[in-house]
Order: C-alpha cells, then sequence, then structure tokens
C-alpha cells in the first residue's frame, strides 16, 4: 500500500537547515555593517576643483573657523556626488557637527529664487539620505549690494531681509521663506 505522507521528520530538518543559513547570511551581512554615526557617514568624494569664486572660499573659511566640517565634499561638485544629486540645484556649503546638526549656505550676488532651489534640494537630499539629523541651519550669504537693497524698504526682487531672515510681504504682513518650517538666514558676505 502506497500513501502520500510525507516524512514530518524530513521537513523539520529541512526547515531548521533553512533557517540556520538565514542565520549565518544574517551575521555575516551585520559584520559587515558601519556601527555608531562616525562610521555610518559616506567619505566625501574628492574635489580637484579650485572654489568657483573667492567669496565661496572666504565663506567657506568662515563656516569651517566656526567648526563646521565638510564631511560630503568641499564643494557644490563633490556634494551633489556624496548626495547623488545629478543635474539637480546644490547649495555652495553643507557643514556637519555635534553627531547631527547640519548647517546648508550659499553664496550670491543676486539671483534669490535660485538660491533658495539651492538650499532646499540640499536640504531634502540630507533629510531623505538617512543620515543622522538633529537640526538644519540654512543660510544665504549675499554680496554688500543685493544684501543693502534687501534691506530697503523697496527690497529686491519681492523679497526683503527682516530681522535677518529672507522673506516677502504679503498685504503688508512679513512672512518668512521657510523650507519644511527652517527660516533662511541671510548675511552679508565676509
Amino acid at each position: 500500500m502506497v500513501t502520500n505522507n510525507p516524512n514530518p521528520k524530513l521537513g523539520v530538518i529541512a526547515l531548521l537547515a533553512l533557517l540556520a543559513a538565514l542565520l549565518l547570511l544574517i551575521i555575516a551581512l551585520t559584520r559587515m555593517l558601519p556601527t555608531g554615526f562616525s562610521n555610518a557617514i559616506p567619505q566625501p568624494f574628492p574635489s580637484h576643483e579650485p572654489p568657483k569664486t573667492n567669496n565661496e572660499s572666504k565663506v567657506r573659511k568662515v563656516l569651517t573657523d566656526e567648526g563646521w566640517q565638510e564631511i560630503l565634499g568641499e564643494d557644490d561638485t563633490a556634494i551633489a556626488r556624496s548626495l547623488n544629486l545629478k543635474g539637480q540645484p546644490i547649495a555652495d556649503f553643507l557643514g556637519y557637527k555635534d553627531g547631527g546638526k547640519w548647517l546648508i549656505a550659499e553664496v550670491k550676488g543676486t539671483d534669490i529664487v535660485h538660491a533658495v532651489e539651492q538650499l532646499g534640494s540640499t536640504y531634502f537630499a540630507i533629510f531623505k539620505s538617512g543620515l543622522p539629523t538633529i537640526s538644519f541651519e540654512l543660510r544665504l550669504y549675499l554680496n554688500a549690494n543685493a544684501y543693502t537693497r534687501l534691506q530697503a524698504s523697496a527690497g529686491y526682487g519681492g523679497y526683503y531681509i527682516r530681522d535677518g531672515y529672507l522673506g516677502s510681504f504679503q498685504a503688508e504682513i512679513f512672512n518668512r521663506v521657510l523650507i519644511n518650517g527652517i527660516p533662511v538666514q541671510v548675511l552679508p558676505l565676509p
């Protein structure tokens, strides 16, 4: 007499062997993962390009003197490569410190709209990257002429500076420019 009952002992043994193999795979993969935040932060791509402007060099010096580390690159090209942002607007400076604080800075002459796009694109790339984040600071550095014009009552291109932040007026109410709730601080070039 032939029966179709499989041997339950063989099924249990096969299942245990499969689980053991899966456990060994998980252990091997875990050993390859970095530990701690310092190892989880990617190393910057080296940049072989000189700074695009003398103003960018001055701002970079001020910010690194403040303790910000350029862990993802020393110019916008290297930062874009590190964040996989090919063809997207990217800020001139990306600084990191204290386990998750980020500073994103852009140096501009007059193109405020493009500066805000660059700050926003860089912010969202960091936010989505999975890198440790505690807080963000956004800064826009402008030449003296643009900075003075933004402080004046007429503003510039619909933008103004009030209390050190970028914004616009709607019905005589000043509204700060916010990127995901974070205001854009405006400073004159050093």
